[in-house]
């Protein structure tokens, strides 16, 4: 394994009087980025932080949208997040998400951020008007139907499928 310098060390240290290790040797293993690095003697200290996480970090906060821009689809689950039993019944189709592009604003901040993300039809609801829904669902739909049609032209019709 490769050794590289680094440090100093961010893990507690009681026997130093800066009260963190500071070693900056050559070590095998840095964990952590510059500013936050860990010697490889202190990797349960590193796991610790990561977990806790670092408190000089931005905190994500809640936002809102606030302007809708497109609307690039839909779902009624993810898949990822599901345990086993989930994944092989019927799922539940009764809330709808919907991939949406738009701008995203934090809470006591004036200016947003471009973002995509799944949102809600309650919380879209707070945010977008009837027309601008309507006017992005309907755009939505014609482009996935000629995405569907484009697409099934991939696939072999039932006579050629019957002839093999």
């Amino acid at each position: 394994m490769p050794s590289r310098s680094g440090g100093p060390c961010q893990a507690p240290d009681d026997d130093n009087e800066d009260g963190i290790c500071g070693f900056e040797g050559v070590c095998s293993t840095w964990y952590g980025k510059a500013g936050h690095q860990f010697c490889s003697s202190h990797r349960a200290a590193w796991t610790r932080w990561r977990k806790e996480g670092d408190t000089d970090a931005d905190v994500e906060q809640p936002s809102y949208l606030t302007s809708m821009e497109d609307l690039l689809g839909t779902r009624f689950c993810e898949p990822s997040k599901m345990d086993a039993p989930a994944r092989y019944n019927d799922i539940d189709k009764t809330e709808l998400e919907f991939c949406v592009q738009g701008t995203f604003t934090v809470e006591g901040y004036v200016k947003g951020a471009t973002d995509t993300r799944w949102q809600s039809l309650q919380q879209l609801s707070e945010s977008c008007s009837r027309e601008n829904f309507e006017e992005l669902t309907k755009s939505y739909i014609k482009e996935l139907q000629a995405t569907f049609k484009r697409s099934a032209k991939r696939f072999k019709t039932a006579a050629q499928l019957a002839r093999e």
